[in-house]
């Protein structure tokens, strides 16, 4: 499994008000990824924003994503990948 970290791309809900979901880097906005099959996010930060994602080995870092190990995750947001 592989970990990054990716920019929020926000964008209007049906019912109003914003929805967020994993972004890529275009120039100097933020558009909504792809994510790749198998792919999850056990967390959303609001405060940065951003997602942490959990992808299947061989995904490659989109423009604006950050390469994290399970352990830096964990000391940035412990307990939300089972502990290390």
């Amino acid at each position: 499994m592989l970990y990054f970290y990716a920019p929020s791309f926000t964008f209007p809900g049906p019912m109003g008000g914003d929805c967020f979901a994993p972004g890529l880097r275009v120039g100097d906005a933020i558009e909504a990824a792809e994510m790749p099959l198998g792919s999850s996010s056990p967390h959303y930060d609001r405060d940065l924003p951003r997602f942490v994602l959990a992808c299947p080995d061989g995904t490659p870092t989109l423009s604006g994503w950050e390469s994290r190990t399970k352990e830096q995750v964990e000391a940035d947001y412990p307990g939300i990948l089972g502990g290390v």
